[in-house]
């Protein structure tokens, strides 16, 4: 009889033990998110803002292609121009050449493009095609439309020093049109700003933990993976060829992938409790509320 009447006290005990530990991890899981939050929208609240009020300044190439896109123009002259105008301008900036034009640069192997890089492609009467030349001074633009210089970049075919094209582009070629530099450009710096702004308040985190993820795995391929694999110097197939000590040349890439991974890890994990996802959601049944079972046994 004492056996029996021990039963159901230690049944009790373990379901008790059960309940406690479930209590313990369910905290934890919530309070977790908020470290991370914290991270990702700080530092993309500080990024976007630096994008979007910061300036700096360009002058030659540079200044000549965000010309093109529309986004400056010299004192005195029109602002508009053909979609095709700017691609010699593309091409030297692509082949990182002087701030003046050469005559002797190769020319690329796209149809737009036959002509030598300094010589411009036929545009109507009524528009403008910008050079190098048109932008011997130092012109201030925010420095969002660094983005949109390595989007436009991004999308030619560049040439080594022997003159041989590479073997790939980094993007699709359409998207180097006007005004498909800027729009992504903008897109980004938005996505950085708004989305790290709503990821630290926790409101609609998930879909915003997945811009920050697309916008940085951009980010690695523009600057990391793509450049390594288009010159052909990679180690372990598509990491930059860094010396592995030099500690300055890897930071780059760990702070794109450890920002990179953060928001995945939000896109996992959900805001958690402590955010505004978690008070409407909760409250309305959603996403976040406690399944049934869960509320009884707490109950």
């Amino acid at each position: 009889m004492g056996l029996k009447a021990r039963r159901p006290t230690a049944a009790r005990r373990c379901r008790a033990l059960g309940i406690h530990m479930s209590a313990r991890h369910g905290s934890g899981s919530s309070i977790a998110p908020i470290f991370l939050r914290l991270c990702l929208g700080i530092t993309f609240v500080w990024a976007g803002l630096g994008k979007v009020m910061n300036e700096s300044s360009v002058s030659g190439d540079s200044a000549a292609v965000l010309a093109n896109m529309g986004v400056i123009a010299p004192a005195g002259k029109p602002t508009t121009m053909g979609e095709s105008a700017g691609i010699p301008t593309l091409m030297a900036l692509a082949q990182d050449q002087p701030k003046e034009p050469a005559a002797k640069e190769p020319a690329a192997k796209e149809p737009p493009a036959s002509a030598p890089a300094s010589t411009p492609a036929p545009a109507p009467a009524n528009q403008t095609h910008y050079t190098a030349a048109d932008f011997p001074e130092p012109v201030k633009i925010k420095n969002v439309h660094f983005i949109t210089l390595m989007v436009a970049k991004a999308t030619v075919v560049p040439t080594d020093e022997k003159g041989e094209p590479a073997k790939m582009r980094l993007l699709p070629g359409a998207l180097g049109q006007r005004p498909w530099p800027v729009v992504l450009a903008w897109g980004a710096a938005i996505t950085e700003l708004v989305g790290g702004a709503m990821i630290l308040v926790g409101l609609f985190t998930r879909f915003w933990a997945l811009g920050l993820a697309v916008v940085m795995g951009v980010a690695m391929w523009l600057t990391q993976f793509g450049p390594a694999i288009q010159a052909g110097t990679t180690q372990l197939l598509f990491l930059p060829q860094y010396p592995a000590k030099d500690v300055q040349a890897w930071m780059p890439l760990f702070w794109q992938f450890s920002l990179t991974c953060s928001a995945l890890a939000v896109l996992c994990l959900g805001a958690g409790a402590l955010s505004l996802d978690g008070l409407v959601f909760m409250k309305s049944g959603g996403p976040g509320a406690k399944p049934p079972a869960e509320k009884a046994a707490q109950g």
